[in-house]
């Protein structure tokens, strides 16, 4: 590079006692080029040769030596890493340093998991003065897949000079091995259970079954210690032990662990994750749930099940619920009567009021108070009403509580129990045609008697004109019983119509007592229900006095007398003459003259020439009729009629009227044949 580095004399011929033949015509040597001093690429050689005349020569030769061995230094633009792992695409600039540079001789080995395999950029060459020992060759790479790297680099120059160990700059972080991952992890949970039945959005975090949570994370480079789960669990205000999360499992990039939530309790669940190179999962939003697997306590007391209240008895019923997911708004109370209406049953804040009414729109209210309780309610009724205006109100009743928790899940209980306070009610629907009346013939009786319960002792007894005569179960009457189960019972007796043979007025009496302890009997004036008849087979007796028939009687009036009686009670005594009414007493008034002691008598005119017919038609309360006829009698002051309708003068005269006739006749013809 124009500076004499080495110089000095090859070869020298001696001028002292020199012979021609010492001459030498050529010569060849060597030189040794010192490398240490002539480390260049324009390092000449010039060799001058002058001969003994002094023509001179010269001649030159360029050689390039390079004894510097080349260096590489790597600089990223990234070095903000978590160990080996970056979220950032990253870019590896490479420097050598070399006078005799050709990219063919870079040896670089860059691995990539993904076989995306990044390359060196075309190289640019910078600066370089003196020999060109500082020229610097500038290439970069950049790692912008997701992918784990691997990097080595180095050069050997033209003169065979290798570079040594590449350098870093300080504060390089994984020159050579590193990891770019940029992708945020993926974080899923799935629940085996999600088929809350609650309808109710307010409660669609209850659960009413174990739940299993599978959490999935989607990860390549995945550290379990990285995930943060954090769950909480408390039932009834007090901590509980948490669920354990499992152990990892990996399958390629996707790892799940699980948890199961067994306990009752209240749970908060959340979960995150950063991957080993710091990129941050979304943000998973903190669940709450509640496994209620338990069903709400409910307890119906003050009354039995299938129990019968009578007269004196209290009937307060308490109805006590409570769940840990107590939900006030899902509390239902049902009351529902055999007979009785159950209008409405209103649950407000304090008080239920349940209002029923009767089939003939009698009303009555029963109501209860409500008392908060640890998670639940109780609620007290008062003494079912009392008193005579309440005896419609004798029924079976059911009463229903239920409960149903935030979590779907219902708890209820049934009571059904009887208030008989009255005992019985008959039923005498089919003989209220029959009762109070007189019948001619016997018929079979059939009443129905009705109570809340079942009856313990029957009786049935007759009253036969005051004869008391007791009736035996299939002797004298059956009976057929319908009902229980939670429907009143009704006991239908079939009386036999052999028992109303004989003539008389009966009355028919049923007794009763129940399982609550009343008695009933169909006679007494709270029931109203008394059952009497008469039975009268026998026609009245009916005869017409100071009348015959065919006589004639002289006189302008004529009284009869009418005689009927009958062995129970006459009801309508009626008089025709020649087919018109002359006269008729009814029933009560027949009872007038009975009292009085009076006759039936009728009076006929004598005015008429005609003869008459008389007709008497008595009959009894039973239907029986008696018939008396008095025909062809003559009531009149007529002298011809009396005459006419006195057969023994009319026909006498008329034989003595024939015998004169007779007489003359033959006292005619006599003397003619004299």
């Amino acid at each position: 590079m124009g500076t004499v580095t080495q110089e000095g004399s090859l070869y020298n011929f001696s001028t002292a006692s020199l012979t021609q033949s010492d001459l030498v015509r050529s010569w060849t040597g060597t030189i040794n080029v010192d490398a240490s001093q002539n480390n260049s690429n324009n390092v000449v050689i010039e060799v001058y040769a002058t001969d003994n005349a002094n023509n001179t020569s010269s001649a030159a030769t360029a050689i390039m030596i390079d004894i510097t061995k080349p260096t590489i230094t790597v600089a990223y633009n990234n070095n903000d890493a978590n160990g080996d792992f970056f979220n950032k695409d990253r870019v590896a600039t490479i420097t050598v340093t070399e006078r005799n540079f050709d990219q063919a001789d870079i040896e670089a080995t860059i691995k990539s998991s993904d076989g995306k395999v990044p390359a060196i950029s075309g190289w640019t060459q910078s600066g370089g003065s003196g020999n060109g020992d500082n020229t610097q060759w500038i290439g970069t790479i950049t790692y912008s897949g997701n992918s784990d790297y691997e990097f080595a680099i180095k050069f050997t120059d033209k003169a065979g000079n290798a570079s040594e160990a590449t350098t870093f700059v300080q504060g390089t972080v994984a020159p050579d091995k590193f990891t770019i991952d940029k992708i945020p992890p993926v974080i899923t949970v799935d629940y085996n259970n999600n088929g809350n039945t609650n309808e109710n959005e307010k409660f669609a975090q209850y659960f009413t079954d174990q739940r299993v949570a599978t959490i999935t994370i989607v990860e390549h480079n995945f550290d379990a210690a990285n995930v943060k789960i954090t769950i909480t669990a408390e039932d009834n205000g007090a901590e509980v032990e948490q669920p354990v999360v499992s152990e990892w499992k990996s399958d390629g990039d996707t790892h799940t662990a699980t948890i199961v939530y067994s306990e009752d309790a209240k749970y908060t669940f959340d979960v995150s994750y950063s991957d080993e190179a710091r990129n941050p999962s979304e943000d998973y939003d903190e669940e709450t749930f509640y496994i209620d697997t338990k069903d709400p306590e409910m307890l119906i007391s003050g009354v039995e099940d299938k129990h019968a209240y009578g007269s004196g008895a209290e009937i307060i019923p308490v109805i006590g619920y409570s769940d840990t997911n107590f939900d006030e708004e899902n509390v239902t109370i049902t009351l529902n009567g055999v007979n009785v209406e159950v209008v409405s049953v209103d649950k407000n804040g304090k008080e239920v009021v349940i209002t029923l009414k009767t089939v003939d729109d009698k009303t009555m209210e029963w109501k209860g108070t409500v008392e908060a309780t640890e998670n639940g309610e109780q609620i007290v009724f008062e003494n079912f009403p009392t008193g005579d205006e309440f005896k419609d109100f004798d029924d079976i009743y059911t009463l229903e509580a239920s409960l149903t928790d935030k979590s779907g899940r219902t708890s209820s209980q049934t009571v059904t129990f009887s208030v008989n306070r009255f005992g019985s009610t008959y039923d005498t629907t089919a003989l209220e045609k029959l009762n109070g009346v007189f019948l001619k013939e016997p018929q079979e009786l059939v009443i129905k008697e009705v109570n809340a319960n079942k009856l313990e002792e029957i009786s049935i007894t007759i009253f036969k004109d005051n004869e008391a005569i007791e009736l035996k179960e299939g002797d004298d009457f059956k009976v057929d019983i319908v009902g229980g189960d939670g429907e009143w019972y009704e006991y239908t007796y079939t009386i036999y119509s052999e028992n109303f043979e004989e003539d008389g007025v009966y009355r028919v009496t049923l007794h009763s007592v129940d399982e609550a302890g009343n008695e009933s009997e169909n006679s007494l004036d709270t029931k109203g229900k008394e059952i009497s008849f008469g039975i009268d087979k026998t026609p009245p007796t009916v005869s017409v006095a100071k009348i015959k028939s065919g006589e004639t009687y002289a006189v302008e009036n004529k009284d009869a007398v009418i005689i009927a009686d009958d062995n129970l009670k006459l009801a309508s005594i009626t008089v025709k003459l020649d087919g018109e009414n002359i006269a008729s007493w009814n029933e009560e008034q027949i009872a007038e003259y009975l009292a009085s002691g009076e006759e039936y008598e009728i009076n006929i005119d004598g005015s008429s020439t005609k003869k008459h017919d008389l007709r008497v038609l008595c009959e009894d309360v039973a239907g029986n009729q008696t018939v008396v006829e008095v025909n062809d009698f003559y009531v009149t002051t007529n002298l011809l009629v009396r005459y006419v309708n006195n057969k023994p003068l009319f026909f006498g005269s008329i034989f003595g009227l024939l015998l004169l006739i007779g007489l003359i006749v033959f006292l005619v013809i006599r003397k003619k044949r004299s």
